[in-house]
């Protein structure tokens, strides 16, 4: 009952947001209809999965707000069975936003919310994040993935937590969002989104990892929200939507592959006047293209 509930306020929403002005809207409410417009323009087109359409439904209405999808846990080793739906003629593009989880915290220490005192010296953004934490003595001799394992289990989990001033920083700031929890018996994020979790797993990790899920689910589509609203070429459709990246499906052509390019800085930079809660900020973003997801090359 609940997913049927789910779909058909869904559909509700989709069927009267052009009716919306958005504009006039509070934040918090903009931020769910951008949401739901956002996403509603990867449902619109079927993916090819292994000679099959498949419809991604995504479902806002988790318990921290974190969007999934009937596609959420694909596996990377099954990427290589979707197919372009424009035959020889299509090619993949993917946006992937560089180090997420890091990042979005360092930009949220830097806002010093939650009275957090940001004693960090680094508050920008860093593209490889986990390749710089490699050159301490911690994470020597450690690949990408075990590094970055390691900071997830230090910051999500119980993990003891190494000498490292960065860390040791968003360490402190996500205890600043634990205490507040204790204190209010919830916490409400930036974005309007009220998290409460059963006693069971109220602690730092996880209300931390909690509030960070929930950032990123509206961190993406309010980036993408001024991109998708003015896209109306119907040879570069969004097909997918994951944790921290987006996939198009490109008919090949200088025109498209230009466009590419201006929506690659756009997604990065963030359109100007949007009222967008990280206006004016640059997230590390990577872009690959290929005519297999399994296997995809750098393209900026």
């Amino acid at each position: 009952y609940y997913n049927i509930i789910n779909y058909i306020i869904i559909w509700i929403l989709r069927n009267f947001l052009n009716t919306i002005d958005i504009d006039n809207n509070s934040y918090y409410t903009n931020i769910f209809l951008k949401r739901i417009i956002s996403l509603s323009k990867f449902e619109k087109h079927k993916i090819l999965f292994n000679k099959e359409k498949i419809q991604v439904k995504y479902n806002h209405f988790t318990n921290n707000g974190r969007i999934t999808s009937n596609l959420s846990s694909l596996k990377h080793e099954n990427r290589k069975f979707i197919k372009s739906n424009f035959g020889n003629d299509g090619i993949f593009f993917y946006f992937d936003f560089k180090s997420l989880h890091p990042n979005l915290i360092l930009s949220l220490m830097k806002k010093e919310i939650f009275k957090f005192k940001n004693k960090s010296k680094v508050c920008l953004p860093i593209a490889s994040f986990y390749d710089e934490l490699g050159i301490y003595t911690e994470f020597k001799n450690k690949s990408k993935e075990e590094i970055k394992k390691n900071v997830f289990t230090i910051l999500y989990g119980f993990q003891n937590l190494p000498d490292i001033n960065i860390l040791e920083n968003m360490y402190n700031f996500s205890n600043n969002i634990y205490q507040q929890y204790l204190k209010d018996e919830f916490i409400k994020t930036p974005f309007g989104k009220i998290i409460k979790l059963d006693e069971q797993h109220q602690n730092r990790g996880t209300i931390f990892a909690n509030f960070i899920q929930s950032i990123e689910s509206n961190f993406l589509p309010e980036r993408l929200y001024p991109i998708l609203k003015e896209n109306n070429n119907l040879e570069i459709i969004p097909i997918l939507y994951l944790y921290d990246g987006m996939l198009f499906d490109v008919k090949k052509s200088e025109k498209n592959f230009k466009e590419i390019k201006n929506i690659y800085i756009l997604l990065s930079n963030g359109k100007e006047n949007e009222n967008q809660y990280f206006e004016n900020e640059k997230f590390p973003l990577s872009l690959q293209y290929g005519n297999n997801f399994g296997n995809m090359k750098t393209y900026i």
